[in-house]
């Protein structure tokens, strides 16, 4: 993958992968709006929550941090029959037009290639809540299937917001905070094809990775160069 023409591939795909009417800012505010919504109508609905029903929120962050793990190692680095459009967008788009030498989007329009589309996240979200929610309705509280609902709609929420910002320009001032310096310090190290099917799977925060042995540190690695588009990409 030395030789591979990142730039080459990048043009094509604005070509012919990115729709001509595809809007960026139209992409953001429709996901934020999906899923904003999802979190207040959750969270609108509780009444009384006890201490222990607030703990399904912990629960959700750590049930998603593993989601996201095995879904982005099993299913997006290795081919599967069931999901090869998933494999296709990911490993053969996504990290064909971003890698750790070029990891900047330089336009909105290249969100395209960061962010789920809009069916992609209510799927995802509905696979999650519709079971979820009638079952903890039934069996454990109204309160913690709502909580279920806000908390999956917030952890999606975090996931896309931390995973754009890890493609956003080295001096970008949302980089000065160390948590989202770290995440896309993690997250270009994975961007490297040489260990982009082995390593630092997760998103918002690296504790899956960690159990499981994925884990490498940009101490460790020798390769995190300046993207070369890193001080003049006009996303603001």
């Amino acid at each position: 993958m030395a030789d591979f023409d990142v730039e080459g591939f990048r043009e094509r795909e604005r070509r012919q992968g990115i729709p001509r009417l595809y809007n960026g800012w139209l992409h953001v505010a429709s996901s934020a709006g999906l899923m904003g919504a999802l979190v207040v109508w959750g969270l609108s609905q509780l009444h009384a929550v006890q201490i222990l029903e607030w703990g399904l929120l912990a629960l959700v962050a750590l049930l998603g941090n593993a989601a996201v793990f095995f879904i982005h190692r099993d299913l997006l680095h290795r081919r599967r029959r069931f999901a090869q459009f998933a494999y296709y967008r990911h490993s053969e788009v996504h990290h064909m037009f971003f890698t750790d030498v070029h990891i900047v989007c330089t336009s909105m329009r290249d969100l395209h290639a960061v962010l789920f589309p809009l069916w992609v996240v209510a799927l995802v979200l509905g696979l999650v809540n519709l079971p979820g929610w009638f079952l903890l309705d039934r069996f454990v509280s109204s309160n913690a299937a709502w909580l279920l609902l806000a908390g999956s709609a917030g952890y999606f929420s975090s996931y896309e917001i931390v995973h754009s910002i890890s493609h956003l320009r080295d001096d970008h001032p949302l980089l000065w905070f160390p948590p989202f310096r770290y995440m896309r310090d993690h997250h270009r190290l994975h961007h490297a094809h040489d260990r982009m099917h082995t390593e630092n799977f997760n998103i918002v925060y690296p504790l899956a990775d960690w159990l499981a042995g994925t884990l490498v540190s940009k101490s460790r690695s020798l390769r995190a160069p300046m993207d070369t588009a890193s001080k003049t990409s006009p996303i603001p």
